[in-house]
């Protein structure tokens, strides 16, 4: 929203007669105060927009209220103009304030804050906030989060497109997808697995503040609201609970925000809306009760916890936010990670914006750096260097091709402000956001230092271009079909020498196209017309260009590639074409100057990069490369060839980018041909039609990196989501960097085994789980012991084709043996169900039907044992497998349930019919919004516990197909291998003990585990 003008008229009556009111001005850029006038006359404000529309700050107006987003100097007319005021500055918040009153209302956060928090306490009860750590897929209610203006749909909206089956890509291909601050996309999914997502628009990353987030959170909320009004969708099936609303943590990281200020924004944006949308429909509306916020990492959700417990503790109540206290606590889902909090940087890459200062009137031209930092805040610097000195510098670079780490730490030193050469120091990916200006200065050539050791920022670290540019195309039509278009070296019929190593190049640039499955066109030394036809004769989803570029600023016609005899492929005639390639790679390469050529084919080359650049990011092409200035065959050839066999194996262009230049660093040291391309783009754009990426080879420093690896793939492998020989596969890479490392630790060796055991690999389990309990240092888990005996119990019975049942019968003896010793340590509901389980494997083993009702008694005694101990997390699983044990043994024993049992020299009480049924039914909850596994499997077994004793009392079973639909609605959420595999075991067990107790169609139970076992 831009200002045109600040006009002061009317009037406005104090709250405190007589009391003067100030006007101020504030900028995001300062903290200082620009302007504070005291105005003893009574006045409104009115703010009138660059869209015609007038919002006025008056004294019941405390709703609308937006910030002025100045770009340009505006002045203060009439009334104010003898004070001599003028404002300069990009972004603006006036606030208004009436000494002696409680009614602080301005355009400033903190001046909302105040004004509205006694309103919107009458409004409803506090937002009930919670967080949650893990995967955003189990979110409970629709998911907000944020959109940056031309961005992609990366990380989280990634996973959210992927569960909304592509909705997001289809509307950001069509240019529908919200980008600017106030702008929303709102998609509620029928499914039962995910509710939906409201994506909001950020704006640009380097621009958005707390505020701005709290505005474009509002009305993103507040369409959302009225459009449960209108009943346009529903917040749930079969729930009528309050109305939620999940959200990510948004605007940090890119955006630099801090965890507190996107925290604050978002909470404050919610109650505004709650606010509005009170007022807008007289209290008759449904508002936002919930709040849940959800995070992937763990340090960033405990970050999350500290935050919004501070915001709750705000002694001026402006959040009227509320944590339950025995929720005052993280939340876990399935997928949550960890990771190395030095490492989080890794793969992100960090904006500076920089642009050239529009004041033409002095002779050292500014240079304007913006970049986020990891607070509310952007820092700027300005650079008052002479471009002259500059450009005499990079023009030496370019037409002398040449490079010395002293020439390069040179420019770096002159071109870098003071405050922002640390921070490129740290060598992270580096996005450079650029104007037409500043494009122009070969940023890859920086240097930060001349020491012996060091490498160019660019080799060390990625960095990738982006153009400023208001010159758009607002609808793009990409090409579907994988054709690609090769030019390499043109007839030039004497005009310029021919360049035997474009035509190399473009005949491998061929093979590596054809060898992915593209339709190539490809021209070697041909004509213009042949390739003006072959240009706009076909659509191309790729175009790779080699030949020899020219830039002259004095004629842009003849600024491009040279195909003919004064004859110039431009942008312009690109820009013709009714499709826009995706990727197109401009490798105008010269190689030598001859005798009386015209000087301006090899001069300020790197111009002619920064100008194609520009022209081919605004007609839509989605990444280009282009050669900045004269490079070797040899090291073009190296880096072509790289680059395109990279990004067809699966990587991001900003990683191929930077491998692809580390290559030729490398191998090509007499040559600065690795700082030639100019890379404009979206660093994580890749070709969708990518062979099988394997996975980066994986090295560790120390073995926490290890450990937390190891932790994530288990949790992920909770999810369900991906094929048991990809976790085996990054496992295996996991376990080979280790030892190439020599970091084994106890830690990492019992990860490595609960994850086999989690795949249902047991042999391998069992096969870490003995290396472990060799180990000296004898750093594992108590629980190791449990979980071994637990895969050995259940490997003697994977087993059993291969071995006689005498043999696994005495193993199950001697682990009997051994759950009993650590019985004997402690008895616990874990350990008591661990005997059982091992009882129910001895009675599939044996043949004897007897022998198989004396040792499910045994089972059941054990689980009813585990029944008994106060604090039973499992309480479910251990009763549902008593009460289904009972009843088999009651049909073959002719027992009767509320009798007394003897098992060995103990005694227990059967429950009686009521009874057990009364314990079912507390032990079935109802559904809920928040996703929990635990919840939704024991209904499930309740549900399938109720199927069994129903057979057994009337000795046929009824259809499966309630039971397995129980079963499969926890499934579609999430369950490893595993886990299901429990589930199906135990129907394997349960038809063959039904079956010797002699109860009729237990072959129905083995139709559910047939069925079950399709979805593993």
């Amino acid at each position: 929203m831009k200002i045109n003008k600040v006009l002061i008229r009317g009037e406005l009556q104090p709250r405190v007669p007589g009391a003067p009111t100030t006007v101020s001005t504030y900028s995001t850029k300062s903290t200082g105060e620009l302007l504070e006038l005291a105005i003893h006359a009574d006045v409104t404000l009115e703010f009138i927009l660059e869209d015609k529309t007038a919002w006025r700050c008056g004294q019941d107006e405390l709703d609308l209220l937006f910030p002025l987003v100045v770009s340009d100097p505006f002045e203060i007319p009439a009334l104010i103009e003898p004070y001599g005021i003028k404002v300069d500055s990009p972004v603006q918040f006036i606030h208004i304030h009436q000494n002696g009153s409680d009614d602080s209302r301005g355009l400033n956060l903190k001046g909302r804050q105040a004004g509205t928090a006694a309103a919107m306490a009458t409004v409803r009860h506090p937002l009930q906030v919670s967080i949650m750590q893990g995967d955003l897929r189990f979110a409970s209610y629709p998911l907000l989060a944020g959109h940056f203006l031309g961005d992609s749909i990366l990380y989280a909206e990634s996973e959210i497109d992927k569960a909304l089956k592509g909705a997001l890509r289809e509307k950001h291909n069509l240019g529908i997808y919200p980008g600017e601050i106030g702008t929303t996309e709102i998609i509620i999914s029928p499914q039962t697995t995910f509710a939906g997502a409201i994506i909001v628009g950020l704006g640009k990353p380097e621009t958005l503040t707390s505020f701005q987030l709290a505005n474009t959170v509002e009305r993103g909320i507040a369409k959302y609201l009225i459009d449960l009004k209108r009943d346009l969708y529903n917040p749930g099936d079969n729930y009528d609970g309050p109305v939620g609303i999940s959200s990510l943590i948004i605007g940090c990281g890119y955006g630099g925000l801090s965890v507190e200020n996107a925290i604050s924004g978002i909470i404050l944006g919610i109650q505004y809306a709650n606010e509005k949308i009170h007022k807008l429909f007289s209290g008759n509306a449904k508002l936002i009760e919930q709040l849940e916020f959800i995070e992937l990492y763990e340090d960033r959700a405990v970050s999350c916890l500290y935050s919004i417990s501070k915001l709750e503790e705000d002694v001026t109540n402006s959040y009227n936010i509320s944590i339950e206290k025995e929720k005052k606590r993280i939340g876990m889902l399935p997928g949550s990670r960890q990771r190395i909090i030095e490492k989080t940087g890794e793969g992100w890459w960090s904006r500076i914006t920089v642009t050239q200062s529009q004041d033409a009137n002095t002779r050292f031209k500014s240079l304007v750096f913006n970049a986020s930092t990891g607070s509310a805040r952007e820092e700027q610097s300005n650079l008052f260097s002479s471009t002259q000195v500059l450009d005499q510098l990079i023009e030496d670079i370019s037409t002398n091709n040449k490079w010395t780490p002293a020439l390069a730490q040179t420019v770096f030193e002159l071109l870098i402000p003071n405050a922002f050469k640390e921070q490129l120091k740290r060598q992270g990916n580096i996005n450079w956001i650029l104007d037409q200006d500043t494009a122009a200065y070969p940023w890859e050539l920086l240097q930060d230092t001349t020491s012996p050791s060091a490498k160019p920022l660019c080799i060390n670290s990625g960095m990738i271009r982006q153009m400023v540019t208001n010159n758009f195309r607002n609808r793009v039509q990409s090409v579907a079909a994988n054709n690609a278009l090769v030019i390499g070296d043109p007839k030039l019929f004497g005009f310029l020498p021919q360049l035997p190593g474009a035509i190399k190049e473009g005949k491998i640039v061929e093979q590596i196209l054809h060898d992915h499955n593209f339709g190539v066109s490809t021209i070697i030394n041909g004509s213009a017309t042949a390739i003006t036809e072959a240009l706009f004769g076909n659509v191309y989803k790729i175009i790779h260009l080699a030949g020899h570029g020219s830039y002259n600023p004095e004629k842009p016609g003849e600024t491009g590639m040279v195909i003919g005899k004064d004859i110039f492929l431009t942008s312009g005639e690109i820009a013709q074409m009714s499709s826009v390639p995706e990727f197109v790679f401009v490798n105008c390469c010269s190689l030598g100057r001859t005798q009386g050529m015209d000087n301006r084919y090899y001069q300020q080359r790197y111009k002619f990069a920064a100008n194609i650049g520009t022209q081919l990011i605004q007609n839509g092409v989605k990444a280009v490369i282009a050669a900045g200035w004269a490079v070797s065959d040899a090291a073009a050839l190296a880096f072509t060839e790289a680059f395109y066999k990279l990004m067809f194996n699966g990587e991001t262009f900003g990683e191929a980018v930077k491998k692809a230049r580390s290559k030729i660093y490398e191998e090509f040291s007499d040559t600065n041909t690795w700082g030639a391309y100019q890379c404009y783009g979206d660093p994580f754009y890749r070709f969708n039609n990518r062979s099988w990426s394997a996975q980066s080879q994986r090295s560790y420093m120390i073995s926490q990196e290890a450990e937390i690896d190891l932790s994530n793939l288990r949790n992920q492998l909770e999810m369900g989501t991906a094929k048991d020989e990809s976790f085996l596969q990054q496992l295996a890479e996991i376990s080979a960097a280790v030892d190439s490392a020599g970091i084994r630790t106890a830690r990492i060796t019992e990860k490595e085994a609960l994850i086999y055991a989690d795949l249902f690999r047991y042999e391998d389990a069992s096969e870490k789980f003995q290396a472990l309990l060799q180990v000296e240092d004898a750093s594992f888990s108590f629980s190791v012991m449990e979980k071994y005996l637990s895969v050995r119990s259940k490997m003697c019975y994977e087993r059993r084709a291969n071995f006689t049942a005498d043999i696994l019968l005495q193993e199950i003896g001697y682990i009997d043996s051994q759950l009993t010793i650590l019985l004997g340590l402690g008895p616990t509901a874990e350990r008591y169900s661990l005997v059982g389980s091992n009882y129910k494997r001895k009675a599939m083993l044996h043949e004897d039907p007897a022998e198989k009702i004396k040792a499910c008694q045994a089972a059941a005694y054990y689980y009813q044992k585990a029944c008994g101990i106060e604090g039973n997390t499992t309480l479910a699983y251990a009763y549902t497998n008593w009460i289904e044990l009972e009843a088999i043994v009651n049909v073959a024993a002719a027992r009767t349930w509320g009798t007394t049992v003897q098992f060995n020299e103990e005694s227990y009480n059967l429950p009686s019919t009521d009874i057990l049924q009364d314990v079912l039914r507390k032990l079935i909850s109802t559904p809920g919004r928040k996703f929990d596994y635990w919840q939704m499997i024991n209904n499930a077994n309740v549900h399938c516990c109720n199927w069994i004793l129903d057979a057994c009392r009337d000795k046929q079973f009824s259809t499966h197909d309630a039971v397995f639909k129980s079963y499969n609605d926890v499934w579609k959420k999430a369950e490893s291998k595993g886990k299901k595999m429990v589930v199906i075991n135990h129907l394997e067990f349960l038809t063959n003990i039904l079956s010797s107790a002699g109860i009729a169609q237990a072959e129905e139970v083995d139709k559910l585990r047939v069925r079950l076992a399709e979805l593993v």
